[in-house]
């Protein structure tokens, strides 16, 4: 899953890992990721929490 900061005003991408609060050019910066589709691999079949969708969730694993 990819999760990029992109600014509202010139669509300049940032990376989430830079500590960045506004673009250069001034614009607000929204939180885009493009998540990957749910399939029944991905699902952990063993666990009946909301974790057992993780892999579809748009989180950054540590």
């Amino acid at each position: 899953m990819t999760i990029k900061y992109v600014c509202s005003k010139c669509k300049k991408f940032y990376d989430t890992k830079e500590p960045i609060f506004k673009c250069k050019c001034g614009g607000m910066l929204d939180l885009e990721y493009f998540p990957i589709k749910l399939s029944n691999e991905n699902i952990i079949k063993d666990n009946w929490s909301l974790f057992r969708y993780i892999k579809a969730l748009p989180l950054e694993q540590a």
